[in-house]
């Protein structure tokens, strides 16, 4: 089987830096793929405004898919919500009271 001679400097140097164990395991030259580096400081970059322009599509996301999973889940939990925030005015409120009964 014939083998062809490489056609630039570069296939020569990567061809001639391949390990043994390289060409064993991987079959060929071992490359790093920093992809995934692409978005690690994509937070650093965001404004604030940015992100907040994306809220009302996220949750219109979320109750499409919480509506389509299950709307009986969805109703209960949207009540328990609603329930759990009445009672925490409630809590702050009769705090608030206690408070400045206490401090007068």
């Amino acid at each position: 089987m014939k083998t062809r001679p490489p056609e630039s400097t570069t296939e020569t140097a990567t061809q001639e830096s391949i390990s043994a164990s390289e060409k064993f395991l991987f079959g060929g030259p071992l490359r790093y793929d920093y992809g995934f580096t692409s978005h690690e400081q994509t937070m650093l970059k965001i404004s604030f405004l940015a992100v907040a322009r994306q809220i009302p599509g996220m949750l219109r996301t979320a109750l499409q898919l919480a509506w389509r999973a299950d709307r009986t889940a969805l109703m209960v939990v949207a009540l328990a919500e609603i329930g759990r925030a009445l009672a925490a005015a409630f809590g702050l409120l009769t705090t608030n009271r206690a408070l400045a009964s206490l401090f007068a």
